[in-house]
Parts: structure tokens; C-alpha cells; sequence
């Protein structure tokens, strides 16, 4: 599986505005109830989908470590395949 370094910066991107998205709504709903001090899925729709949406978030930032340390395992083994194919003078 291979990803331009355009993709995952576009990823990326994604990722934080989805995740910056969630907090901010999270954020105005315990601003606009202040009083109310409801459980992270007590029913409330907006609870429920900022936690599902923060999930999503947690899970492609996994998914985006795992895959950039593919990248770099990949890349050095490359790179020791190269050495080991060089003629030694």
C-alpha cells in the first residue's frame, strides 16, 4: 500500500479538523449547559456522535502511526538490501 506525501498530509489534515471539530461542538454544548452534567452516552444524540467521532479520530491516528512506521521499517530494510548488494572493492 503505497501513500503520497500529498495524501497523508491531506489525511492528517483531516484528521485534526475532524478532531478539533468534535471538541469545539463538545466544548459548546458544556458551555451552553453549564447546569447539566449528563453522562458521556446518556441518550444525548450530540454526546453519542462526538464520541463516535472522536473514536473515528483515535483510530486513523493509529492507523497513520502504523502505517508511517511500515513506511520506515520498509525503507530501511531497502536500504540495508542496497548495502548488502554493493560490490565491496
Amino acid at each position: 500500500m503505497k501513500f503520497g506525501l500529498r495524501a497523508m498530509a491531506l489525511g492528517w489534515l483531516l484528521v485534526l479538523v475532524l478532531g478539533a471539530l468534535g471538541l469545539l461542538l463538545r466544548a459548546l454544548d458544556i458551555a451552553n449547559h453549564a447546569d447539566a452534567h449528563p453522562g458521556m452516552l446518556d441518550g444525548n444524540l450530540q454526546h453519542a456522535a462526538v464520541f463516535i467521532l472522536l473514536f473515528a479520530v483515535t483510530l486513523a491516528a493509529s492507523f497513520g502511526f502504523l502505517a508511517m512506521q511500515r513506511r520506515c521499517a520498509e525503507a530501511e530494510l531497502r536500504a540495508v538490501r542496497e548495502s548488502m548488494r554493493a560490490p565491496t572493492a
